[in-house]
C-alpha cells in the first residue's frame, strides 16, 4: 500500500456559486486531484461550502415566501444538502477522470457533522453573511425572529450566521472523550477499538483496508508520518483554546501538567510546533487559564 497521503481543502471561492460553476470547477479539480492519485497518493479530499449553503438557503427561503405551506430549511438541514451536492459532484467528476485514465478506485462521500464549543466567541459576533437580499422591512422582521442581519451599501440586508471552531466530529462511534477526564479515558482505547472494527468494515474492501491500516499506523506513531499527524492532533486543542481565550480549560479547571503529560510527545512530530505550543501555554498559565499544583 502506498504510504503517500495527502488531505486537499478546496476554497469556498473554488466551486463557484451556483451548481453549474460547481460542476465546471470540479471537473478541472479532479485532473489535479488524478494527478496525485497517479502519482501513488492517497486522498483525503475536504470543502468549504460557504456560496452553497447561502444557494440553498435562499432557494427554501423563497419557495417558503411562494409557497407558504413549506416549512423552512433549517440551516443545519441546508448544511447537510450542501455535503450532499458537493461530494456528489466532486466524487462523480473524480472517478470519471480517473476512469479516463485506467485507473479504478472507489470514490466515496462521507456527510459529517461537528461539535463546537457553545461558548465560542463567534456566537457573539456573528459575521458570515448567507443568502438572499433583503429589504430594510424584510430584515427587521429576521430580527425579530432574534436573527443577525447586516446591510451591505447599494444592495439591502442579508442574514449573519456563526462560523463557531469545529471541536469532533458526531459520527464517532466511540464518543467524544475529553482529553483530561481520567475515568473516561480508562475505556477510551477498547471503544475506539470497537468503533473501528465496525466503521472500516462497512467500507468496499480496499477502502477498509486503507483505512485501517492508516488508523493503525496513527495510533502506533512509529513513522514520521504519523509522528506529524499525532503532534498536529494534539497541539490543536490549545490553539483552538487560547483563540476562545481559554474557556474549556478554565470550566474543566485544567492544570498545565496534566497538559504536558498529553502533550509529552508532541516534540517528536515537529521541534518547532512545541515551541510554539509551548509559548501558548505559558502566556495561559500566566494570565490564569491553565492552573498550577
Amino acid at each position: 500500500m502506498s504510504k503517500k497521503k495527502a488531505v486537499v481543502s478546496l476554497g469556498h471561492e473554488a466551486l463557484g456559486s451556483t451548481t453549474l460553476e460547481q460542476l465546471d470547477a470540479v471537473k478541472k479539480t479532479a485532473k489535479a486531484l488524478a494527478d496525485l492519485v497517479e502519482d501513488g497518493y492517497q486522498l483525503t479530499i475536504t470543502h468549504s461550502n460557504g456560496p452553497q449553503v447561502s444557494m440553498i438557503h435562499k432557494a427554501m427561503t423563497e419557495l417558503r415566501r411562494v409557497y407558504i405551506d413549506y416549512t423552512p430549511a433549517p440551516m443545519c438541514v441546508c448544511s447537510a444538502m450542501s455535503q450532499g451536492y458537493v461530494g456528489y459532484d466532486i466524487q462523480n467528476s473524480l472517478r470519471a477522470e480517473l476512469l479516463d485514465r485506467g485507473i479504478v478506485k472507489t470514490v466515496s462521500t462521507v456527510l459529517t457533522q461537528v461539535t463546537v464549543d457553545p461558548y465560542d466567541e463567534a456566537f457573539y459576533e456573528p459575521t458570515k453573511k448567507i443568502g438572499r437580499y433583503m429589504s430594510k422591512d424584510d430584515a427587521e422582521i429576521e430580527i425579530k425572529k432574534g436573527n443577525y442581519v447586516a446591510e451591505e451599501e447599494g444592495k439591502g440586508y442579508r442574514r449573519v450566521v456563526a462560523a463557531p471552531s469545529p471541536i469532533d466530529i458526531v459520527e464517532i462511534d466511540a464518543g467524544d472523550t475529553y482529553a483530561y477526564d481520567e475515568e473516561a479515558n480508562k475505556s477510551k482505547e477498547e471503544r475506539e477499538l470497537k468503533a473501528a472494527d465496525r466503521i472500516y468494515n462497512l467500507l468496499p474492501p480496499d477502502q477498509a483496508k486503507m483505512a485501517r491500516e492508516l488508523w493503525d499506523e496513527f495510533e502506533a506513531m512509529e513513522t514520521p508520518e504519523s509522528k506529524f499527524a499525532n503532534t498536529l492532533d494534539k497541539i490543536q486543542p490549545a490553539i483552538l483554546n487560547d483563540a476562545a481565550g481559554g474557556v474549556s480549560w478554565t470550566s474543566h479547571t485544567v492544570y498545565i501538567d496534566q497538559i504536558l503529560k498529553r502533550d509529552a510527545r508532541v516534540h517528536e512530530g515537529s521541534e518547532v510546533l512545541w515551541e510554539y505550543t509551548k509559548n501558548i501555554l505559558d502566556e495561559n498559565v500566566k494570565n490564569g487559564n491553565i492552573k498550577t499544583r
